[in-house]
């Protein structure tokens, strides 16, 4: 063998030697929820479902505002609908696309997803559509998941990535709401652009007389898996559901179930860093029971415009030995007469978001009271910031805002409903969640969303219908009354 053979076989050996034992390519980092092109910002995301989409009256949209380094970017700013192409399905008259949605990085390519419900499809049986994020930005692939299901409504009252099982493969889980009755649907994982999900199945479904009125998912006893919480209603009782997540799924956690409280929101989020996800009650009631003798063993402490019950979690599970914590604007130093009064009707909790706005690596609260009158502006809206500590949330020190507030821009009006929809992400990429709060209201009914960095008024930004240049006619739209899951 000559010289230049020898040199070329040696080379080739070091290459394979090295191709043989160089570790594998590290996958992509998962991606935060709603950072749908992977670049470290969370994007801006508003659920247009009384939007028209190729000339269908209500068929519905989403807004996308990719954030940036100074917050939410209008420049890069873009719409999806079941008419984008590469996205199943089409716009349809009544379909309401975008009526429910949350995030995450269903297929682990370093981009979010976003998933999607329109609860009006096939006259109100709904669907649920996977939209893939990718680097590009903009969506072009969608997955449907199977929408057959019994009691109709897929979607409409929440929906959730979990993991129940502790397997790291993600579900799809969603409180349904149908003409036949409320059920949990579960879609099981794994899910990836091009390939058929499994089909879902439904948990304890139950008839017409009840109703789900809200869903949150936490790990409420700290185990690493997903459980949820739903509050429902029927002719009897008024109360709260629990499916604990286990080896096997969600089993039906009778022993969390909870009658004492009831509330038309909910959130799940660590308020005392404990490494157990705690239960927020918005717009909260004492819950109710057919039973004569039945009373409850800590009576909520209510408000007049309306209550906040949070049960810490433990591993005992939700409402074990704690006592629950109730928020009013009767509570000292939370924000009322210097609103007006508190009274029925301000909804204190119709709206809540949960994130980390000031970076001491506890969760917050922000609680929405849209119906809250300000001087002669009934139903101005306003909204209440608490932020968590070692001891949970904390009152020594509360944030308020509202239109006339230093920074904010507009002034109250009549029905802006203000704080009607909340959400905390971080659009600016300082690892703080910034605040986003929908004024559905605003401008008669067209509606406006409102970015206070850090849930605080300095470097304020808006956007409207018109500033976006969405699809029209904005009369109506609501815009910024669905902010997500």
């Amino acid at each position: 063998m000559t010289n230049g053979k020898r040199t070329a076989a040696a080379a080739l050996l070091t290459l394979t030697a090295a191709l043989l034992t160089a570790p594998p390519a590290a996958a992509a980092p998962e991606a935060k929820p709603y950072d749908f092109n992977g670049d470290g910002y969370q994007d801006l995301t508003t659920g247009v479902p009384r939007g028209t989409a190729n000339g269908q009256a209500q068929a519905g949209y989403l807004s996308v505002v990719p954030g940036g380094p100074n917050g939410p970017d209008a420049a890069r700013r873009f719409t999806v609908s079941q008419s984008t192409t590469g996205i199943p399905g089409g716009s349809e008259a009544g379909d309401h696309f975008g009526g429910r949605f949350t995030s995450a990085d269903l297929n682990a390519d370093g981009c979010a997803d976003l998933i999607v419900s329109a609860p009006g499809e096939d006259e109100a049986t709904g669907r649920i559509t996977i939209l893939w994020g990718a680097r590009t930005g903009g969506f072009t692939r969608g997955t449907l998941l199977d929408g057959t299901i019994p009691r109709g409504g897929y979607g409409a009252v929440g929906i959730a990535v979990a993991e129940t099982t502790g397997d790291g493969v993600p579900e799809i889980v969603t409180a349904d709401q149908g003409p036949a009755g409320a059920a949990l649907t579960v879609a099981p994982g794994p899910f990836a652009p091009g390939e058929v999900p499994a089909v879902p199945f439904q948990e304890d479904p139950a008839g017409a007389e009840t109703v789900y009125h809200a869903m949150a998912a936490g790990d409420f006893n700290g185990d690493g898996r997903t459980d949820f919480a739903v509050t429902i209603s029927s002719p009897y009782f008024t109360a709260t559901t629990f499916w604990q997540g286990s080896d096997y799924g969600l089993d039906h956690a009778i022993d969390w179930d909870y009658s004492q409280a009831y509330g038309t929101a909910l959130a799940a989020a660590d308020f005392d860093g404990d490494g157990t996800d705690d239960l927020v009650y918005g717009n909260a009631t004492h819950g109710s029971s057919d039973s004569p003798d039945w009373d409850p063993y800590w009576p909520m402490r209510t408000g007049v415009g309306g209550s906040v019950r949070v049960l810490y979690g433990a591993q005992w599970g939700p409402a074990s030995f704690r006592r629950p914590q109730d928020l009013s604007q009767e509570t000292p130093n939370i924000p009322g007469s210097g609103l007006g009064a508190a009274e029925q009707g301000d909804g204190f909790g119709k709206a809540l978001a949960v994130g980390d706005m000031n970076g001491d690596g506890y969760a917050d609260l922000a609680i929405g009271l849209p119906g809250e009158d300000i001087g002669t502006a009934p139903d101005a809206g306003a909204v209440t910031v608490l932020f968590g500590s070692v001891f949970g949330l904390t009152t020594e020190t509360v944030r308020n805002v509202q239109q006339e507030s230093a920074g904010i821009p507009g002034s109250n009006e009549k029905g802006d409903a203000f704080g009607k929809a909340l959400a905390a992400r971080d659009l600016n990429g300082d690892t703080w969640a910034d605040l986003t709060i929908g004024q559905p209201g605003e401008d008669t009914g067209q509606g406006r969303v409102i970015v206070l960095p850090n849930a605080a008024p300095a470097g304020v930004r808006w956007y409207s219908p018109a500033s976006l240049a969405l699809p029209g006619p904005h009369a109506g739209l609501a815009f910024g009354s669905l902010l997500g899951d």
